[in-house]
């Protein structure tokens, strides 16, 4: 508008009243079409971003309903020592049996359940890999996502609260090879209150690997 401005008062005394008035109606028109075009833009842009959106979110919200389904099978299968979900037999020592899991957690590889055969404390443990990398950055965003994923998880055990899982995040750090966050079930009754959920970022063999684990409470103390 300030450019018209100008332009008017520049030739207002050189042009004839008619062609004045023509030229400023020109200016006026071109400075209209910018303005609906800025408006179409901004439309255009919304709309796509609203389309966007709402195949984004229906997608999480599937991918959280099939991860803190199959969360719950798992954890209602540790009393029974994950029995109902081992499948092949790939390892068998005096120490302890090695089974590949029927059922994966999205996104976890190499699920495997073990099951000490020696020693005071036999409960199995359920445990897959999640990722690995190089590059510690990495590592450590993934780490924090599954930790947000695993505070999303709600399931029915054998009460009729919903639990879910209670514990403290631990922050990694590239100067320790190794952080673990801890979780239990709550609530919880019965031998669900054994119930240990570990999650760990550890440096291995020039990599950073995050794994999953479920088992008893007395596996890491």
């Amino acid at each position: 508008m300030v450019f018209i401005i100008l332009i008017s008062q520049n030739l207002r005394a050189s042009l004839p009243n008619n062609s004045f008035i023509r030229f400023s109606i020109i200016f006026k028109s071109f400075d209209s079409l910018q303005n609906i075009k800025r408006i179409l833009m901004k439309t255009i842009v919304l709309s796509c971003l609203f389309i966007l959106i709402s195949y984004i979110v229906p997608a999480q919200s599937q991918q959280d309903a099939v991860f803190n389904k199959v969360f719950g099978k798992l954890v209602s299968d540790y009393p029974q020592a994950f029995k109902n979900i081992r499948g092949e037999l790939i390892l068998e020592d005096e120490d302890e049996q090695r089974f590949i899991s029927k059922i994966e957690l999205p996104g976890a590889q190499d699920c495997l359940i073990s099951l000490p055969l020696s020693g005071e404390k036999k409960q199995a443990k359920w445990e897959a890999f999640f990722f690995s990398s190089a590059s510690f950055e990495e590592a450590a965003k993934e780490y924090k996502n599954l930790h947000q994923q695993l505070m999303k998880v709600g399931i029915k055990l054998n009460t009729k609260s919903t639990s879910r899982l209670k514990g403290t995040y631990e922050s990694p750090v590239s100067d320790d090879s190794f952080t673990i966050s801890v979780y239990s079930l709550s609530p919880s009754t019965g031998a669900f209150r054994r119930v240990r959920i570990e999650l760990e970022l550890v440096h291995f063999l020039d990599e950073w690997r995050v794994n999953l684990r479920i088992g008893d409470q007395e596996i890491s103390e």
